[in-house]
């Protein structure tokens, strides 16, 4: 099975899953844990997460279903302070863009760039000159993209192959693409190199304990290592500039917590906030910036100390980011925020119940 979010079962024996933004469900045995069928699509399109791999609706024991409503708008690459305020737009034309991604000289940023459902590519804006130059090039998506430090190579992720394997590329396209992670689990997603460039820290899923932390070397001498797998689920991995601490997010109390942890090995732990989405280190080491779990609150930790020890202050609030924004980029020194902002009025965020949803099911399956 091929699916972009976590399924879910629905009696008597069903799976319900994301696949190219569309809900599809295919018949599934329990008891012999295998797939029937085709899997079918539904006529729901939920909203857009900022992680795959979860779930993308859920189904109640009586037949509800219900998801949060989605819909896939044009935006545009804009500015801001830190009190929110715009200080203008990249002069780009809009399109679908999620997740950017400022180089290390701040004068290129990578962004993925929607034109299906089911098709993405990587697109290199120069900042300067307001214009992008495509970096790859499909087939369906390839996104997710991750800097070295020295702004010669980029990680990201692509589903090619089917899984969400991770790739790195010369910045400047003059070489081909090179492989790291290939058909270790479904999803692998590249968060953030070690100051050095010798290490790629990615999360990926696994079927008995959720996302898990990993470390890979960059230059292809050595197989993946865990960083950290627990029962828990843990992502967005960002090694610190320094290279001593890892921030990321974890659901060890129920929701999702930012915890900092030493590297390379973990034991000494701090946590930085009661909930977030996820968070990134300032450039420059002196900041850790958060998404709340509103989706719109950016929150601010000052880094107090990031030697031996690790310590920062509470969170608080800079500002709240438009609605439907997904991900951020943020210049060294803290003071602009980049950001895909989506153009028009946008709808407030709904949930959708649907009643019956099997009989539109199999109506569907009888039209096949």
């Amino acid at each position: 099975m091929t699916a972009d979010s976590a399924p879910v079962y629905a009696k008597p024996g069903l799976l319900v899953f994301l696949r190219d933004r569309n809900l599809v469900a295919q018949r599934f045995d329990s008891g012999s844990m295998h797939l029937d069928g085709d899997p079918v699509a539904l006529p729901d399109t939920p909203a857009s997460s900022q992680s795959s791999g979860f779930r993308a609706a859920t189904v109640s024991t009586n037949g509800v279903l219900a998801y949060m409503n989605g819909a896939v708008t044009n935006s545009r690459l804009v500015w801001y302070d830190r009190s929110g305020r715009s200080l203008g737009t990249v002069p780009v034309p809009p399109a679908q863009y999620q997740l950017p991604s400022l180089s290390p000289d701040e004068r290129t940023v990578s962004v993925d760039r929607y034109s299906s459902p089911n098709e993405a590519d990587i697109l290199l804006v120069d900042l300067a000159r307001g214009v992008g130059t495509r970096f790859t090039y499909g087939p369906r998506l390839n996104v997710y993209s991750s800097w070295s430090p020295d702004g010669g190579r980029i990680a990201f992720e692509s589903n090619r192959n089917g899984p969400f394997d991770i790739f790195i590329k010369s910045s400047s396209g003059a070489l081909p693409e090179t492989s790291l992670v290939v058909g270790q689990s479904q999803f692998n997603h590249p968060s953030s190199w070690s100051p050095d460039g010798r290490l790629l820290a990615f999360y990926e899923l696994d079927p008995g304990t959720g996302f898990d932390l990993w470390l890979v070397p960059t230059d292809g001498s050595g197989p993946p290592v865990p960083y950290l797998r627990t029962p828990f689920q843990e992502q967005f991995p960002y090694i610190s500039p320094n290279g001593r601490w890892m921030l990321y997010v974890s659901k060890e109390s129920g929701r999702n917590e930012a915890c900092v942890q030493s590297l390379p090995i973990p034991g000494h732990k701090f946590h930085t906030t009661g909930g977030c989405l996820y968070g990134l280190w300032r450039p420059d080491g002196k900041e850790i910036l958060l998404v709340g779990l509103d989706t719109q609150s950016i929150l601010s930790a000052e880094v107090l100390e990031s030697g031996e020890v690790f310590r920062a202050s509470a969170p608080r609030l800079l500002f709240r980011a438009p609605p439907n924004v997904i991900g951020f980029s943020v210049t060294r020194d803290g003071q602009r925020f980049l950001m895909p902002v989506p153009e028009g009025k946008v709808l407030a965020p709904s949930i959708t119940m649907v009643l019956n949803w099997e009989s539109e099911l199999l109506a569907r399956r009888a039209d096949r």
